[in-house]
C-alpha cells in the first residue's frame, strides 16, 4: 500500500506541473495530436533571467520592449530560436541559423520545470488554421480590453449561453492560394473589431477554451537602428521550423504560416503543451513505486527500471 501511495503522489506532482499555465481548450495540430495553449505570450525578464507567461492573454509588453535603443527590463519579442539567448537582437541572419526551443526553459508560472512546453512547427500552425475540422469557422478577429488580436476556438467548440462570436468566413475572408503559401484574405480590410468584447465577456469565452493571440507587433532591425513596428496592428508569431516560418495576421489577411519573413525580426512566442489522455504514466494501475528526482536541474520520475519526464515521456 505504501508503494501505491507513493505512485499516486508522484502522478499528482506530474499532472500539477504539466498543467500549470495551460488553458483548458484542446486544439488539433495534426490528425493525431492535440495541444493546450499557454495562458499568455512568452515573456523574459532580462534583469532577473526569468521566463514567464503573460498574466492575461491580451497582455503585451509593447513599446517597453525597447528603452533608449536597448532592450527593456521585460521583453516579449524574440528572434528565431532564441530559447538559449533571449536578449539576442542583431540584424545578421546567420546569428539565428540554429533553433533553440523556448519551452525547454523553466517557465516560472508554467510548471517551473524544463521541457514542459514547446513551439508549434509551421505544419502544425498550418493544420490548426487550415486543416482541422471546421478550421475557418473557429477563427475570428477581436478587440479585448483595447487590444486587437485573433481568437482561436478549440475543437468541438460550444458557444456559451449569452455569448457571441463571428468567424472570419462570416465576416468575408476567404482562402486564396495566390498569396505566398496561401492566406485567408479580404482586401477590403476593416476586421480588427469584428468581435468587440469587454474583459468580462472575454472571460466567459476563455473559460470555455478560447485562445487570444494579440497583435503585439514586431522588433525590426535595419543597419544599427532597432525599432518597434505596428504594435496593435500586426501579429507575428514564431514557429520552430527552420527558414523562419511565422504566422502573420493583420486587418485584411491571415498567413498560416508566412514563409518569407526576416529571420532576425523580433516576434511573439506562444507555447503549447501536448495533450494526451494517456501519457504513459497516467494509465498505469499497479503498485510499482515512483520517485521524483532532479538531475542537472530537470525533474524526472523513476518508475521501476524506467525513467520518465514530467510530461510522461519515457527517457531512452
Amino acid at each position: 500500500m505504501k508503494k501505491f501511495f507513493l505512485f499516486i503522489v508522484a502522478l499528482y506532482a506530474v499532472n500539477a506541473m504539466a498543467t500549470e499555465g495551460a488553458l483548458s481548450g484542446k486544439f488539433s495540430v495534426s490528425a493525431t495530436k492535440q495541444v493546450h495553449f499557454s495562458k499568455g505570450n512568452l515573456q523574459y525578464d532580462t534583469v532577473n533571467a526569468v521566463w514567464s507567461f503573460a498574466a492575461k492573454q491580451y497582455d503585451i509588453i509593447g513599446n517597453a520592449n525597447m528603452n533608449g535603443g536597448q532592450l527593456g527590463e521585460v521583453i516579449d519579442l524574440f528572434g528565431f530560436g532564441t530559447g538559449d539567448a533571449p536578449t539576442k537582437y542583431t540584424y545578421n541572419d546567420e546569428d539565428y541559423a540554429e533553433f533553440h526551443e523556448w519551452g525547454a526553459n523553466p517557465i516560472s508560472n508554467g510548471g517551473n520545470a524544463a521541457d514542459l512546453w514547446r513551439t508549434l512547427t509551421k505544419d502544425e500552425w498550418a493544420y490548426l488554421f487550415r486543416s482541422r475540422t471546421n478550421a475557418a469557422s473557429l477563427i475570428g478577429y477581436a478587440l479585448i480590453g483595447g487590444r486587437h488580436g485573433l481568437v482561436l476556438l478549440p475543437d468541438n467548440w460550444t458557444l456559451p449561453e449569452g455569448a457571441s462570436f463571428y468567424s472570419i468566413t462570416e465576416k468575408g475572408l476567404a482562402w486564396d492560394d495566390n498569396w505566398g503559401s496561401g492566406a485567408y484574405l479580404d482586401e477590403n480590410g476593416g476586421h480588427l473589431n469584428d468581435n468587440d468584447y469587454t474583459t468580462e465577456q472575454w472571460t466567459q469565452l476563455e473559460t470555455a477554451g478560447a485562445v487570444f493571440l494579440p497583435l503585439a507587433g514586431f522588433r525590426m532591425y535595419q543597419g544599427d537602428n532597432t525599432r518597434l513596428e505596428q504594435i496593435n496592428e500586426i501579429g507575428f508569431y514564431r514557429s520552430s521550423t527552420a527558414g523562419n516560418y511565422v504566422v502573420v495576421f493583420q486587418d485584411e489577411a491571415i498567413f498560416p504560416p508566412y514563409d518569407n519573413a526576416i529571420i532576425s525580426r523580433g516576434g511573439s512566442v506562444r507555447l503549447v503543451h501536448d495533450y494526451s489522455p494517456s501519457t504513459g504514466i497516467d494509465d498505469v494501475q499497479d503498485n510499482v513505486q515512483c520517485t521524483k528526482v532532479i538531475r542537472d536541474g530537470q525533474i524526472y520520475i523513476l518508475r521501476g527500471d524506467k525513467t520518465y519526464t514530467v510530461t510522461g515521456q519515457e527517457v531512452k
